[in-house]
Formats: C-alpha cells, structure tokens, sequence
C-alpha cells in the first residue's frame, strides 16, 4: 500500500497526555464540549444525506460520464470513481467546500 504523507495538524499540547490532573480533564471536557457543539459531524446534522441525494453529472477531473459509486467518506459522504482517469471524487470536489472540515450549516 502506497505512504501517504499525511500528518497529525497539530503539535502535542499538554491537555492531550493521559495523565491529567483534576484541572486539566476539566479544562479539556469543557473544551470538547463547546467545539463539538460548534462544529458538529456531517452525519450528525443529516447534512451527508442532503450530499448524497445529489449525483454528480460527470468527472470533475477528466469530464468523463462513466464512474461508478466507491464507498463513503468517513463523514458519510458518497465517493466515486471514474471508470477513465481512475480518479476518486465527490459531490463536494471542486467546489468551495473541497476539503474543508466545516459543516455547510
């Protein structure tokens, strides 16, 4: 299987060690909390089943009208693949919101 050269985007603070104090787990649920209910998952806010009833018209990359459906995104977001250029897509390539982690709400 091919490395990727993904990475972890940020450094280790100290809030991420297992050993905590009382303060510091306090701090740190509280912290969670306020972001999960700021950026809430896409299969959480039934906006990856308002992705899915959309079908791309053709191949951003290639302009192919031949692909076929690839699994789903660990958001819940549909995947394809184009039978020509081999290249995976979704109903968000290409678009603003390509890439971006941020709930379209």
């Amino acid at each position: 299987m091919k490395k990727t050269k993904y990475f972890a985007s940020r450094r280790e603070t100290p809030w991420d060690s297992t050993l905590r104090d009382y303060v510091q787990e306090f701090i740190r649920n509280e912290y969670l909390d306020d972001y999960y209910e700021k950026h809430p998952a896409l299969s959480e806010s039934n906006e990856a089943s308002l992705l899915n009833a959309f079908v791309p018209v053709c191949c951003p990359n290639c302009g192919s009208l031949q692909f076929t459906r690839k699994g789903f995104t660990s958001n819940g977001i549909q995947r394809y693949c184009c039978k020509d250029c081999g290249k995976r897509f979704n109903i968000l390539t290409g678009t603003l919101l390509d890439n971006h982690k941020i709930s379209i709400s």
